[in-house]
């Protein structure tokens, strides 16, 4: 990560360099974005983890682990078929949900179905 900020900072400097009134401006509609989008981040991520909070790590081990199969795939699709959750919010929360005890292929089935459903809306 810390390579990755200080490779942005340097891209930002030279755009600078080269044309400071179009980088001020792409900093400015940026922040704007980032501000628009802010408020349905926080709520986003305010109901996902009351959700975690919720439902206890053995409830979802047994439903969504590694046993639980066909059983764990079905019930990943159909969260992931009606939750309207976007994608910048649906990878920390698939890192959580394999923290938690989710199986990996169950976290896949969760994310396509997700993607999907991202996708239908466009």
């Amino acid at each position: 990560m810390l390579i990755l900020s200080i490779f942005t900072i340097g891209c930002l400097l030279v755009s600078l360099l080269f044309d400071p009134g179009k980088t001020l401006n792409g900093i400015k509609k940026g922040l704007k974005m980032f501000l628009n989008l802010l408020p349905a981040l926080l709520l986003m991520l305010a109901l996902v983890s009351i959700v975690l909070f919720l439902i206890p790590d053995k409830m979802l081990i047994k439903y969504m682990g590694e046993g639980s199969g066909l059983k764990g795939w079905l019930i990943a699709a159909s969260l992931g078929s009606v939750a309207l959750i976007p994608g910048f919010i649906a990878y920390p929360l698939c890192g959580i949900l394999v923290k938690s005890g989710v199986a990996y292929t169950t976290i896949a089935v969760l994310r396509i179905y997700l993607s999907i459903r991202e996708l239908s809306q466009h």
